[in-house]
């Protein structure tokens, strides 16, 4: 057993250690076009490392799924104060992306807590009778699920309302199906920052998905939420000049909220079969 002196460094080593990889996850800029895909995959290597030092030490899936809300809070947190400072103390809107890192930060930012979650659940199938780990995974979901809609929330108002510029004119409407995916997929060339609004408006929805298929099995509203608030939030773009409306987001949104419910009824046929 270790004592109260030894639990107590430990927990903080890996406090330290989330703080040190939320940091890196943030640091570059999107100058640094391409590199995305890169320092994703280095932050899940990061997280595992991280993982298997955890177990090594003794720390606890609490102390895990705490010290990795805290971690990222702080930096959404600070975005978003920081840009309510820009836009409405300073009336700064020159650097409109600087503080949140752009999108393909926050996926990254959003990456470090996926890994962590997947890791913890892949551990669980080695410990399905271990009562002790099973209570301790079922404190770790509930901590890391209770923190990520509170942060989840913000992230989708700074995404669609803090963050955004209005303009003088109302920008053109597309209303012409499919056009992100060949203009993504099929050019000559892969524009990075258009691949990253393509997938970004799958993920950005995703959470939703799951979030409302654990509230309601109703299929009617299961099927035109995503439609409805996808096309509420295109309006409300053109018509506040804030953003470009098309039918392309409209589509990838609902995309991204069925995509969660399949992940929510996939993790939930999984914890019956187990029994966690």
């Amino acid at each position: 057993m270790l004592n109260y002196q030894t639990k107590k460094f430990n927990n903080a080593l890996i406090f330290i250690a989330f703080s040190i990889c939320t940091v890196l996850s943030v640091i570059p800029s999107f100058t640094l076009t391409g590199h995305f895909f890169i320092q994703n995959i280095a932050t899940v290597i990061i997280v595992f490392a991280i993982f298997l030092s955890a177990n090594l030490l003794k720390v606890k899936p609490q102390t895990i799924a705490a010290a990795v809300c805290v971690s990222i809070s702080f930096w959404i947190g600070f975005a978003v104060v920081k840009q309510i400072v820009n836009h409405f103390i300073f009336n700064d809107t020159s650097f409109t992306w600087r503080y949140m890192f752009f999108y393909d930060k926050i996926m990254t930012l959003y990456m470090l807590w996926i890994s962590i979650a997947f890791f913890y659940t892949v551990k669980i199938f080695t410990y399905q009778n271990d009562e002790l780990y099973i209570a301790d995974y079922k404190s770790f979901i509930k901590i890391m699920s209770k923190i990520f809609v509170i942060l989840y929330i913000i992230t989708f108002l700074y995404c669609f309302i803090l963050c955004r510029t209005p303009v003088e004119e109302a920008l053109p409407v597309n209303l012409t199906p499919f056009n992100a995916f060949t203009s993504t997929f099929l050019s000559k060339t892969i524009n990075y920052e258009a691949l990253i609004y393509f997938f970004g408006n799958i993920v950005i929805f995703l959470p939703l998905g799951t979030i409302i298929s654990r509230v309601t099995k109703n299929i009617p509203v299961l099927i035109f939420t995503p439609i409805i608030f996808s096309c509420s939030i295109e309006v409300l773009q053109y018509f506040t000049h804030m953003g470009y409306a098309d039918i392309d987001d409209v589509i990838l949104n609902t995309l991204g909220f069925y995509l969660g419910i399949l992940l929510n009824f996939v993790f939930n046929k999984i914890s019956e079969k187990f029994n966690f």
